[in-house]
């Protein structure tokens, strides 16, 4: 299963918005509250409604009415919240086999639910359920998706294997549920391993879950369930760690990697080690550079294709490093949903891409530089603007500089360009000016570059665990 195209009409802040998405990796970028999330959201409701139709039992729900958009309207001194109808989220793509298939639901003012399905969706779903039963080796795609609170540390450590008799179909379970289970990861890894000692071996989908998490985690090594700790004990540049005492990067990167690569072998156990490989599907991931250094925002994206190659990925980020390790092909797309940013990496650099595609203002500087610049600015227009005024005009200005520049009374150098500037405006040339002002510049850069320097090696030093 690929999706190809993706409608939303007054679905939470969307009006009405169409996206075009790729095979490989959609990485969404935008501000805060711009809809990443509700993108995420929508496409889980549009999966849902396919893996329902083919009779699995998985969790699923329809558009409700906090997804319907709302619109504010002011009477006097009261506002009104007015809902926004219909509500629709439709969907194209591939779908067991068939190349253009069309599904979507609608909520409606006086309808309320209502699903839709084409007839290729009918006649593709109709009949899986039943092949499954009969133990067909028919592929199933991977539905799933993870949230920002992804992490759970649920002690229960029965197994997806004790659940229902081993069946395939429990892949689905609780996919749409926006977390992992440690508790469930720990059996699973406990039941596989017993049944490796049993077979003399032969556990498949074990080695391919370990051979995703040693694609997507630098430095890992061994995995393996340790019956004396009654958890999972991970290697990492050469030391062992049970899993509940890695730090929330690591935990949370091999939970979704060991998730997602557990459903491919529960889905699909006819493809064996290969099933992370060769399992389709969509995978949906909020926040994925969320507690990863810049050094693995760097390589996550490229780890994860590599380690699921046929999976669709749909992924939002803040970070500029996790963009700009986005390769540009037909298989990957970068969405922006702010308006007037650009949506092309090409070759700019984290600076570039922070400033034209996230709108972040000059970040190749301290925040503390640009806004003390803007100080600077706002005064010297005041000099300027000032002149030919009686003293206690002078004094008004001068009083309104001790506001502006009080929170950088620690910063001789600006205090510098400060001065420089008023003994500018008292006498000297314009020439002499820029010059005095552009001598202060380089002693604030040079002040700003020492604090940086100051505070990067009074920081924690070692990577994370």
């Amino acid at each position: 299963m690929k999706l190809k195209n993706l409608k939303l009409v007054n679905f939470r802040c969307f009006q009405e918005t169409e996206f075009e998405l790729r095979n490989g990796f959609n990485l969404i970028v935008g501000e805060n509250a711009a809809g990443k999330t509700a993108v995420l959201d929508a496409v889980a409701l549009i999966c849902s409604v396919a893996i329902a139709k083919a009779q699995i039992p998985a969790k699923t729900r329809g558009i409700d009415r906090q997804d319907v958009r709302h619109m504010a309207f002011r009477r006097e001194s009261t506002v009104h919240l007015e809902t926004q109808f219909p509500c629709r989220v439709h969907a194209s793509g591939e779908f067991l086999g068939a190349d253009e298939v069309e599904w979507g639901m609608e909520f409606g003012a006086e309808t309320g639910m209502d699903w839709s399905q084409s007839k290729q969706l009918q006649q593709q779903s109709s009949g899986l359920h039943k092949q499954v039963r009969d133990g067909d080796s028919v592929d199933l795609p991977l539905v799933a998706i993870y949230g920002t609170e992804r992490l759970c540390t649920d002690r229960n450590e029965k197994s997806v294997i004790d659940l229902d008799l081993g069946s395939r179909l429990q892949g689905y379970r609780r996919c749409l549920d926006r977390k992992t289970n440690t508790g469930e990861l720990n059996g699973w890894f406990r039941d596989q391993e017993l049944m490796d000692l049993q077979r003399g071996g032969d556990a498949p989908l074990l080695e391919g879950c370990r051979q995703a998490i040693r694609t997507c985690i630098p430095g890992a090594g061994q995995i393996f369930f340790d019956s004396g700790v009654k958890e999972i004990v991970f290697e990492v540049d050469g030391q062992f760690r049970p899993l509940s005492t890695l730090s929330d990067g690591y935990r949370g990167t091999l939970a979704v990697v060991a998730d997602i690569a557990i459903r491919c072998g529960t889905l699909n156990p006819h493809l064996g080690s290969d099933a992370p490989k060769l399992t389709t599907g969509v995978v949906l991931i909020d926040e994925i550079d969320l507690h990863l250094h810049p050094r693995w925002q760097r390589s996550i994206v490229a780890d994860l294709m590599e380690a699921f190659p046929r999976i669709q990925f749909i992924v939002t980020t803040h970070s500029p490093f996790v963009i700009r390790a986005m390769p540009e092909n037909t298989t990957t797309s970068l969405i922006n949903l702010d308006e007037g940013k650009e949506s092309s990496v090409g070759d700019k650099s984290v600076e570039d891409i922070a400033e034209w595609i996230q709108g972040v203002d000059q970040p190749q500087r301290s925040q503390r530089y640009v806004q003390m610049m803007d100080k600077a600015h706002q005064y010297f227009q005041m000099l300027e603007d000032s002149s030919g005024v009686s003293d206690e005009q002078r004094l008004a200005v001068r009083a309104e500089l001790q506001r502006l520049t009080a929170p950088f009374g620690d910063s001789p150098a600006f205090h510098a360009l400060v001065r420089m500037r008023e003994l500018a405006a008292e006498g000297e040339t314009k020439t002499d000016a820029a010059k005095t002002q552009g001598r202060a510049r380089r002693y604030i850069d040079l002040d700003d570059s020492r604090k940086k320097n100051k505070d990067d090696n009074s920081g924690t030093a070692g990577g994370e665990m």
